[in-house]
């Protein structure tokens, strides 16, 4: 055999060897290298709810491998709880508190994961042979998580214990006597849910029951009792809203911070109304838009296509109320926006007409480009509508105002489910980002109050605050074990902080005289008297259509309409429509809206993207509270 033939095959033979040995060298480690030779429970149950648990544990390390100070008891605080019901398991969270530890010995409890680890012993001091462990501490299970009963659950040993336990006696005194046959036991495996009776054995005695185990507590095999209780046994219990301190703290947190956001925003400047008869020289309809309310929004941007009718740059065609054909009739000029030229260009980019429905799917990106293209002119510190920082404020605010409800959900589906994963989804997830959108309308309703229609202002203000009562209900349905009415606290607190963040945007002082003359326009239209209009009109026969792309994106349309029904006026040059033999500006307005609607829809599309529990003698599971889990330092 050659040397490289033997050096594979001694490889080999030492990993399979490897491989056999590991599952001894497994149990080697996990075996345990001390015993407890007894340990005594004493479980006071207190009408609240509250267990006061008192241990004497005689352990004997003369097994013991290396350096031992002392044993440690894991204690479950967050945890499921099972119980089997109609032949089904059901889970719901519980979240306990360890206090008022005392001991023989130095002693101290700290929080690992989901558990109190209680230490026992001199870190300074080394301990062999037989020693005794005396010591108490109260195990607070809170609010009873059982609908229609109270219960007491609890593991007298944690199937997880890996130290065998060669007696165990145990005491249990309840505060007020119960129904014996709704008393059970668990012994073996989790998730078992069997009863050994020749292993142990109990005594029922008035409200003391009294037991101990007639064999070793081996490694893995759980001691679990459990007692279904009147509804209203206990009184007094930690309240759940107890748990949501630290919520409350975030959210209140959140409230104060956009206080003081509000009052750093700078001073309000005030929007003063012009006297105006006419549009803004040196805007178009889609500026106007932008400088009223700070954003720039589909609409806005094709409103531009009245605009150029009016202007003399194209025909629209409007056969009937779903189709309408756009023709060029000449180019913009020179120094038009570069937003225009961006949007006209593509329209015509094939030949002189289009129709709405070749728009579709292929103008979505080009509609985004040219309102970036409008924001950025109005970014420039000459043309700036709102001041900076007021408007980043707004914005933070709205997601501090998803802040208080987000919280409260977060730790709610904690306590359900002890998975730290489970609260984040639902509260910074699901519910913040719901809530967010929520006070965003909210927000959107307060500072576009001076540019929004009342109806449009009114639906957001009333979808705001459905969303936010919404969450509240949903988190109360969902959480009914842990939230209450209380829940209306850190809604009410969402709904104040969007209401705040829509206050927050500051003028510039160039937005404010901007404003101002805006504002007048409007109020000129809905408010001209007749015989301003005709006097108007007959200085200028096609002032109504000059100011038409203004009125359409202040949402004064038919305002504006309506004071001309009386006037005979001609139709427009640049429009052909089925508005039939009787002219009326009223009907010519609605029906060119619902054209400019379809043109808006289908300038926007996009091509989605593919693709109750009564149990006796056992019959639950022996998951349970608390439970001895031992193990040695």
């Amino acid at each position: 055999m050659n040397m490289k033939k033997l050096v594979r095959n001694a490889i080999l033979f030492l990993a399979g060897l490897f491989i056999l040995l590991m599952p001894l060298t497994a149990i080697a480690q996990a075996a345990p290298d001390y015993v407890i030779k007894s340990e005594e429970i004493t479980i006071r149950v207190n009408r609240d709810n509250t267990y006061d648990i008192s241990k004497k544990v005689t352990a004997d390390f003369s097994q013991s491998v290396g350096e031992t100070h002392g044993i440690t008891e894991t204690v479950p605080v967050d945890m499921k709880l099972q119980r089997m019901a109609d032949g089904k398991y059901e889970e719901t969270g519980a979240h306990a508190v360890l206090t008022n530890l005392e001991a023989n010995v130095p002693s101290e409890a700290s929080r690992d994961g989901n558990n109190m680890v209680i230490r026992l012993g001199d870190p300074d001091e080394t301990v062999t042979g037989t020693v005794d462990y005396v010591y108490s501490y109260r195990y607070d299970m809170g609010p009873d998580t059982l609908a229609g009963a109270d219960e007491f659950y609890y593991n007298l040993v944690s199937p997880d214990n890996t130290v065998p336990i060669e007696k165990l006696a145990f005491t249990i005194e309840m505060p007020e006597g119960f129904d014996a046959e709704k008393l059970g036991f668990t012994t073996g495996a989790e998730g078992s849910g069997t009863y050994d009776e020749s292993a142990l054995t109990y005594t029922v005695e008035g409200n003391i029951i009294r037991g101990e185990m007639a064999k070793t507590v081996e490694s893995g095999y759980g001691v679990g009792v459990r007692i279904e209780l009147p509804e209203g046994y206990y009184a007094g219990a930690r309240l759940p809203v107890s748990y949501f301190v630290p919520a409350f703290c975030i959210g209140g947190a959140a409230l104060v911070l956009v206080l003081i956001l509000l009052a750093a925003s700078g001073k309000r400047r005030a929007e003063v109304e012009t006297v105006e008869f006419g549009p803004p020289e040196g805007m178009n309809s889609a500026d106007v838009g932008y400088i009223i309310d700070g954003e720039t929004d589909n609409r806005d941007v094709v409103s531009l296509l009245i605009f150029w009718a009016d202007k003399g740059f194209l025909e629209i065609h409007q056969p009937d109320e779903k189709n309408m054909t756009f023709k060029k009739l000449q180019d913009l000029p020179q120094d038009a926006n570069d937003y225009e030229k961006i949007l006209f260009g593509k329209m015509f980019v094939l030949s002189d007409s289009i129709d709405i429905k070749d728009m579709r799917y292929e103008f979505a990106d080009t509609i985004n480009s040219a309102k970036k293209r409008i924001k950025a002119k109005y970014n420039t510190a000459q043309n700036r509508v709102y001041t900076k920082k007021s408007v980043a404020f707004r914005y933070v605010s709205t997601l501090l105002a998803a802040v208080p409800i987000a919280a409260v959900a977060a730790v709610a589906a904690y306590l359900d489910s002890m998975e730290l994963f489970a609260a984040i989804i639902m509260g910074g997830v699901f519910m913040g980002l719901i809530g967010w959108l929520g006070a965003l309308l909210i927000s959107d309703s307060v500072s576009k109050r001076k540019s929004d229609k009342k109806s449009a202002r009114a639906g957001k203000m009333a979808g705001g605050i459905l969303i936010l009562a919404g969450l509240a209900a949903a988190s109360c349905l969902l959480f009914s074990t842990y939230l209450g009415w209380w829940i209306a606290v850190p809604a009410a607190a969402a709904l104040v902080m969007a209401l705040l963040s829509g206050l927050m945007p500051r003028r510039t002082e160039q937005g404010a005289q901007w404003a101002g003359r805006i504002l007048g326009l409007k109020r000129f239209i809905e408010t001209a008297e007749a015989d301003r209009i005709k006097m108007m009109v007959k200085n200028d026969p096609a002032s109504f259509y000059h100011i038409l792309p203004y009125a359409y994106v202040l949402g004064v349309t038919d305002a504006w309409a309506k004071r001309f029904e009386s006037i005979a006026l001609e139709p427009p040059r640049w429009y052909y429509g089925y508005y039939g033999g009787t002219w009326s500006t009223l009907y010519f307005t609605r029906s060119l809206y619902r054209g400019m609607n379809n043109a808006l829809a289908s300038m926007t599309a996009t091509k989605s993207s593919g693709g109750g529990s009564g149990y006796g003698g056992g019959g639950f599971s022996g998951g349970g509270a608390g439970g001895s889990s031992f193990g040695r330092w």
